[in-house]
């Protein structure tokens, strides 16, 4: 694998080029995409450039490479779909009409949510090639 990426690219206008600090691809189990994320650093106001260090991190070299490109995809459609059945779904919520700013249900909604993205790291750990 080449490690050129034709379409996981940043956009940059020429009035600003001159102040990006550092570009990098970062491949992280939270990405669910079969793009990488590319992450930019642009210093503004001539401030020095200040990468997130932890983030930094955790993309940095020695991370897992996911192969979607050689990954089988039915058997990722299915897996996917076995474990997103098994989580409960807070219909409740479908009918509640709170007020955004005094909503009770965040942790309801938060817990639904983390429920589904570890569906899916769990689906891409079982069905995705790594190098």
């Amino acid at each position: 694998m080449s490690d050129v990426y034709d379409t996981d690219h940043i956009y940059v206008s020429s009035q600003v080029i001159d102040d990006v600090c550092e570009y990098y691809v970062c491949d992280d189990i939270i990405n669910l995409s079969d793009h990488l994320v590319v992450m930019c650093c642009i210093s503004v106001n001539n401030d020095t450039c200040k990468t997130n260090v932890n983030y930094s991190k955790k993309c940095g070299k020695g991370k897992v490479t996911w192969r979607w490109d050689t990954a089988d995809l039915h058997l990722y459609y299915n897996r996917t779909g076995e474990l997103l059945n098994k989580i409960h779904v807070p219909y409740d919520l479908l009918h509640c009409k709170c007020d955004v700013l005094k909503c009770v249900h965040w942790s309801c909604i938060n817990n639904y949510y983390k429920s589904i993205v570890n569906c899916l790291c769990d689906a891409m750990k079982d069905c995705v090639p790594t190098l």
